[in-house]
Protein backbone atom coordinates (compact mmCIF):
# COMPACT_ATOMS: atom_id res chain seq x y z
CA UNK A 1 0.00 0.00 0.00
CA UNK A 2 1.99 3.24 -1.54
CA UNK A 3 -0.40 5.52 1.02
CA UNK A 4 0.36 3.48 4.63
CA UNK A 5 1.68 5.63 6.95
CA UNK A 6 3.04 4.50 10.00
CA UNK A 7 1.69 5.34 13.27
CA UNK A 8 -2.06 5.35 15.04
CA UNK A 9 -2.69 8.05 13.01
CA UNK A 10 -2.70 7.92 9.04
CA UNK A 11 -4.45 11.08 8.50
CA UNK A 12 -7.97 11.87 6.74
CA UNK A 13 -5.84 11.83 3.10
CA UNK A 14 -4.40 8.39 3.84
CA UNK A 15 -8.17 6.85 5.22
CA UNK A 16 -9.96 8.56 1.46
CA UNK A 17 -7.32 6.97 -0.12
CA UNK A 18 -8.18 3.60 1.18
CA UNK A 19 -11.88 4.33 1.17
CA UNK A 20 -12.07 4.75 -2.24
CA UNK A 21 -10.80 1.77 -3.45
CA UNK A 22 -14.06 0.13 -2.55
CA UNK A 23 -16.62 2.76 -3.83
CA UNK A 24 -17.96 1.86 -7.32
CA UNK A 25 -16.97 4.51 -10.35
CA UNK A 26 -19.31 7.42 -10.96
CA UNK A 27 -21.02 7.07 -6.92
CA UNK A 28 -20.23 9.95 -5.44
CA UNK A 29 -19.19 9.54 -1.73
CA UNK A 30 -17.05 12.02 1.16
CA UNK A 31 -15.09 11.09 3.68
CA UNK A 32 -15.65 12.28 7.08
CA UNK A 33 -12.51 12.21 9.40
CA UNK A 34 -14.19 12.43 12.40
CA UNK A 35 -11.99 9.82 14.74
CA UNK A 36 -10.25 12.25 16.41
CA UNK A 37 -13.57 13.92 18.51
CA UNK A 38 -14.59 10.52 18.64
CA UNK A 39 -12.92 8.80 21.25
CA UNK A 40 -12.23 10.62 24.30
CA UNK A 41 -9.02 9.73 26.52
CA UNK A 42 -9.83 11.71 29.49
CA UNK A 43 -12.04 12.49 31.90
CA UNK A 44 -15.84 12.72 31.53
CA UNK A 45 -16.51 16.16 31.13
CA UNK A 46 -19.90 17.94 30.62
CA UNK A 47 -21.35 16.48 27.73
CA UNK A 48 -18.58 14.57 26.50
CA UNK A 49 -17.95 11.32 28.43
CA UNK A 50 -14.94 9.12 28.50
CA UNK A 51 -14.60 6.15 25.81
CA UNK A 52 -16.65 6.80 22.66
CA UNK A 53 -18.10 10.13 22.14
CA UNK A 54 -20.54 9.93 19.19
CA UNK A 55 -18.92 13.04 17.37
CA UNK A 56 -21.02 13.99 14.34
CA UNK A 57 -23.58 11.07 14.47
CA UNK A 58 -26.69 13.08 15.17
CA UNK A 59 -25.47 16.15 12.89
CA UNK A 60 -24.59 13.39 10.04
CA UNK A 61 -28.05 11.82 10.68
CA UNK A 62 -30.08 15.47 10.80
CA UNK A 63 -28.51 16.09 7.22
CA UNK A 64 -29.38 12.08 5.90
CA UNK A 65 -32.95 12.69 7.60
CA UNK A 66 -33.62 16.06 5.93
CA UNK A 67 -31.84 14.97 2.41
CA UNK A 68 -33.75 14.43 -0.95
CA UNK A 69 -32.24 13.22 -3.96
CA UNK A 70 -31.64 16.17 -6.89
CA UNK A 71 -34.32 15.98 -9.64
CA UNK A 72 -32.64 14.43 -12.82
CA UNK A 73 -32.46 17.02 -15.79
CA UNK A 74 -34.64 16.45 -18.61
Amino acid sequence: MPWAAGGRYGGAVNAALFLRDFVAGGVPWAHLDIAGPAFNEGAEELEIPAGGTGFGVRTLLELLGSWTAPTPRT
